[in-house]
């Protein structure tokens, strides 16, 4: 079951797109969070069809969408999340390549979160790779910023458009407060030209922390959770209501 977080731009709060999750319906257990989903996955040994089918299926859902708010003046976007390393192979150049082949989807509207694991496992096939993604269209992030914030310095060494810092995983130490983390990690963000997103932001004190270091986009609890497909329907419906379109 693929569910979709909605990302708001903080500058005026409005959804800019959704973050896809795959969560299992367990026959015992209920409904399984995602990164237990993806353990259970990795397990398995069925983590690459996992992706396949989330990326699949969440693109072509984003064509959709994005034919119904062809009128607004920003397309939305989705985020993908890479659920392990050992996936930036040729195998997903050509899952993506394939995609945007049978879909309407615009242009640079496709992010895939990259976990720095995952780029330093080999970092001359996951340049590559990246590179190549890159070329087709698909934004790339540096995701899961946050416990290990160090894990910015790749960020000059890969073509990332974006970073996702997990701000309820900010570790401080000493002079190293969580407002000098919020403005380092801004600061470069922006002065390599990169998005800044921010996950976690459940009050308005933390939205008003984030907007002042010029964060870009955000999701937490203050903007709701998981969506299905017709939740993601119904509040794209009440976003064209709104505005007229």
């Amino acid at each position: 079951r693929l569910e979709y977080t909605p990302i708001h731009r903080l500058s005026d709060r409005t959804v800019a797109g959704f973050e896809v999750v795959a969560r299992l319906d367990h026959p015992r257990r209920g409904r399984i969070d995602p990164q237990a989903t993806v353990q259970l996955a990795e397990r398995a040994g069925v983590v690459h069809e996992l992706s396949h089918f989330v990326i699949d299926r969440a693109v072509k859902l984003l064509a959709e969408w994005q034919e119904m708010s062809h009128d607004g003046p920003q397309p939305l976007f989705l985020w993908i999340s890479l659920p392990a390393t050992g996936l930036l192979t040729q195998d997903l150049v050509n899952d993506v390549k394939s995609v945007f082949a049978r879909t309407e989807v615009l242009p640079d509207s496709v992010w895939i979160g990259i976990v720095e694991a995952a780029v330093l496992e080999n970092p001359e096939m996951s340049g590559m790779v990246l590179r190549r993604l890159n070329d087709l269209g698909a934004g790339l992030a540096l995701d899961d910023v946050g416990a290990d914030w160090s894990a910015i310095g790749v960020l000059h060494r890969m073509p990332f458009d974006a970073v996702r810092l997990k701000t309820g995983r900010l570790r401080t130490s000493g002079s190293i407060t969580r407002p000098v983390i919020l403005q380092t990690v801004s600061g470069l963000a922006h002065g390599l030209g990169q998005q800044l997103l921010a996950s976690g932001i459940d009050s308005e004190e933390d939205l008003a922390e984030l907007k002042a270091v010029g964060c870009d986009y955000g999701q937490g609890r203050l903007f709701g959770g998981a969506l299905p497909v017709d939740g993601v329907r119904r509040l794209i419906g009440r976003k064209l209501a709104a505005t007229g379109s």
